[in-house]
Parts: C-alpha cells; sequence; structure tokens
C-alpha cells in the first residue's frame, strides 16, 4: 500500500478540478482518508469516474469493461490534464472479502 503519490502537475486548478470531479463517483474526495484502500464499490461507479473525467479536462484512456488481468477485474482509464493515466477498477465481492489489506486501519 502506498503511504503517498506526488504527481507533478502543470496547472493546479485544473488538475484538482479533475481529481474532484472524476474521483466524486468512487466517494473520494479531499477528505478521504488515506488509511483505507480505495477500489470501486460498484461496476456502475467504475463507468460513472469515466463518464465524468472528460468533462474535467481529461481524456479517455480505455473505456469500462472486464480486463484480462482477472475475470472479475472491471476498469477504466483517463489521463488527467497532465497525461496522467488513471485506472479505477472494481472486483467482485468474493475477490474482495479475500484482501485482508482491506481491512486494515477499520
Amino acid at each position: 500500500m502506498f503511504d503517498h503519490v506526488e504527481l507533478p502537475v502543470s496547472d493546479l486548478s485544473a488538475s484538482a478540478a479533475f481529481y474532484r470531479a472524476a474521483l466524486a463517483p468512487l466517494g473520494i474526495d479531499e477528505a478521504h482518508p488515506s488509511e483505507t484502500a480505495v477500489d470501486a464499490e460498484s461496476r456502475e461507479a467504475v463507468d460513472a469516474f469515466h463518464r465524468a473525467g472528460p468533462d474535467a479536462c481529461g481524456r479517455d484512456h480505455g473505456p469500462p469493461g472486464v480486463r484480462r488481468y482477472a475475470l472479475d477485474y472491471y476498469a477504466a482509464y483517463l489521463r488527467d490534464p497532465d497525461g496522467h493515466n488513471v485506472e479505477a477498477v472494481h472486483r467482485s465481492p468474493e475477490t474482495r472479502a479475500r484482501w485482508t489489506w482491506l481491512r486494515l486501519g477499520t
């Protein structure tokens, strides 16, 4: 698990607007506790993330769908205003139940 991640940006206001819009469907905002894992609660949340990005100066980098990583790996990709790849993913409740690290900090 990451403690923190730094992304260089050329326009802080544009990047902040993008991340607020794109991450809101995932239930993430500035007050999101950093000690919990980030994972979309549903495929619909992944879809909403993907729809929200282009409205906030993001670009499509892969539409929502099942990926080759696993049969239940449903993800979508956006590029933020500076070109950083951002992914939202949903895994099945059965898969998530096996992840002991999801329970850290709870």
